[in-house]
């Protein structure tokens, strides 16, 4: 499945705690979130991870032999651990 995107595109990363930059160093999202700072940080770790999400999610989908799957699974795996904070091993 071919899906086309107008999003900025990924890797988006955290800057400065609170904003979300796209590979093109623009800012995607810009933080000013009301409530304790883990909240805003966690906030945009899973903001930036939403590009890496999205291609693991459509790589599920579109997975038609087993060897296909393990390797989304592994893509799946590496986006949640942006999205929740953890460390990412290649």
């Amino acid at each position: 499945m071919e899906t086309v995107t107008e999003h900025t595109p990924g890797p988006w990363q955290v800057q400065n705690g609170i904003n979300v930059v796209g590979a093109d160093e623009y800012i995607v999202a810009r933080g000013g979130y009301e409530g304790p700072i883990a909240h805003g940080e966690a906030n945009a770790r899973l903001i930036a991870a939403a590009p890496a999400l999205l291609e693991a999610a459509q790589a599920t989908v579109d997975a038609e032999m087993l060897d296909d799957l393990a390797i989304a699974r592994a893509q799946l795996r590496a986006a949640i651990k942006q999205a929740t904070g953890e460390t990412v091993t290649a």
